[in-house]
């Protein structure tokens, strides 16, 4: 089962193209509800899957939701820190800029004024292996994508680490997919911290590289994991 998340793609909510990093964590568990309540599934076989931000997601959702079995999470973000968002966001070392830009933004909002969105990518600052992701793209994706984002979706919130929410999965099998040229920092760390049982997987490439040229890796890897702890076939 997939989902979109509020304020994207087919969901709704609004402002669009809005990242709600805490609204996310209640999106997954309310996917979770939705799930339980099909015939079909088996509640008692629960494992989610998440890249990236939804890596994320799904270690916070893993370590508070009991009705999780097991997790994977790819490439995730681990340090949500101001410094770490500013730079995301363009605003390079400039804290005292990105912090007056983040207060405008929300003054602006509770005056009646439309967000304030920033280009999500930009051709001459691309890394490699994200224009050979964005080649993959079919109609499907590109039909809700208008290659921008809010500023509010760069607000560091109370996700600022999730090392300790890593910490909290155990004894629940955990598998992080890794890319060894990726920026995202803390991600070995974090595995370090988690407890058994769990897998660390890693491919070589950028962050983006498990959606493209590891695209393949990735699936087995991930097949892999789900049959051995959801009692699965392997061919599934």
């Amino acid at each position: 089962m997939t989902f979109d998340y509020r304020n994207w793609g087919d969901s709704d909510g609004r402002p669009r193209e809005e990242i709600d990093h805490c609204g996310r964590i209640e999106d997954w568990r309310s996917a979770i509800t939705f799930a339980t309540t099909r015939t079909e599934i088996d509640a008692n076989r629960i494992g989610i899957w998440g890249t990236s931000l939804g890596g994320r997601d799904v270690i916070a959702v893993a370590a508070l939701d009991s009705r999780v079995h097991c997790v994977l999470a790819q490439v995730p973000l681990i340090h949500w820190t101001p410094e770490f968002a500013a730079l995301a966001a363009g605003f390079g070392g400039d804290l005292e800029r990105y912090h007056h830009a983040l207060a405008d933004d929300r003054r602006r909002r509770a005056l009646g004024g439309e967000p304030a969105y920033l280009p999500f990518d930009n051709p001459g600052d691309l890394p490699a292996d994200y224009q050979e992701y964005l080649d993959t793209w079919g109609e499907a994706e590109r039909q809700n994508y208008q290659g921008h984002i809010t500023l509010r979706s760069y607000e560091p919130t109370v996700l600022l680490d999730m090392t300790p929410f890593i910490t909290r999965i155990a004894p629940k099998p955990f598998r992080m997919i890794i890319a060894d040229q990726d920026l995202l920092p803390g991600q070995r760390e974090a595995f370090a911290a988690a407890g058994e049982p769990k897998s660390l997987i890693e491919l070589p490439g950028g962050h983006y590289s498990p959606y493209a040229k590891n695209k393949e890796a990735s699936i087995a890897a991930t097949r892999e994991f789900f049959a051995e702890y959801l009692n699965a076939s392997p061919g599934c």
